[in-house]
């Protein structure tokens, strides 16, 4: 599974965007932040309610 990150059409940032992705991927960095933003935590915060009682 890729991972990628949307720039402007012709943009001089997309090679170094790009490199810096796969670079943090092949060290293993995206897979542990998915982890514990997605898997590690489980739940949203202990605060209880509706998001409408947030607004």
């Amino acid at each position: 599974k890729g991972y990628g990150v949307a720039t402007p059409k012709g943009s001089a940032l997309r090679n170094a965007v790009n490199l810096a992705v796969l670079k943090l991927n092949e060290q293993g960095l995206l897979d542990k932040l998915k982890n514990k933003w997605w898997y590690d935590k489980g739940e949203c915060g202990s605060g209880g309610g509706d998001s409408k009682d947030k607004t």
